[in-house]
């Protein structure tokens, strides 16, 4: 893992890097505008008011990697917290050095101060790589999700 990788709350200095990120990370990068960092900001700040947190990896000089924490409440287990996991995006040259392996581990650190019983994610079906990196990061793939996209120009 590289010791010189920090992870931490995002900042909203950190919104042009991380659309930067979205974007190389995305089956659509289409929808991602890395020349409007202030829409991403004002997500960063709206996703901490519903109770989640958005984490970066930062080298010190770049940001190079980011995951999006949503906490939900759930019915299940008596009321109990779950934390979802969503967005994790490395930077492409960066990708095998163990920084999304730390923003994973951060996740769960995040989620068990919370008090989660459980920690969760999807994944796209045509991500066989990524679906390596959940399991080698204790992850079990045990459910089949559906989306239903709410806009017809949307659906990847």
């Amino acid at each position: 893992m590289p010791p010189n990788v920090e992870v931490r709350p995002a900042t909203e200095a950190d919104a042009g890097s991380i659309a930067a990120l979205l974007v190389g990370g995305s089956r659509d990068p289409g929808a991602e505008d890395p020349t409007s960092p202030e829409r991403y900001a004002v997500a960063i700040a709206r996703i901490r008011e519903e109770g989640g947190e958005v984490l970066v990896a930062d080298d010190g000089t770049d940001v190079v990697g980011v995951c999006q924490l949503l906490d939900l409440a759930h019915l299940q287990h008596q009321g109990g917290r779950v934390t979802e996991i969503e967005s994790v995006h490395v930077a492409g040259t960066r990708r095998g050095e163990g920084i999304g392996a730390r923003l994973v581990e951060a996740a769960v650190a995040w989620a068990a101060a919370r008090g989660c019983y459980r920690v969760q994610l999807t994944s796209h079906a045509e991500r066989a790589d990524a679906h390596r990196f959940y399991e080698a990061n204790g992850f079990v793939a045990s459910h089949v999700g559906f989306k239903r996209y709410l806009d017809a120009d949307e659906g990847t």
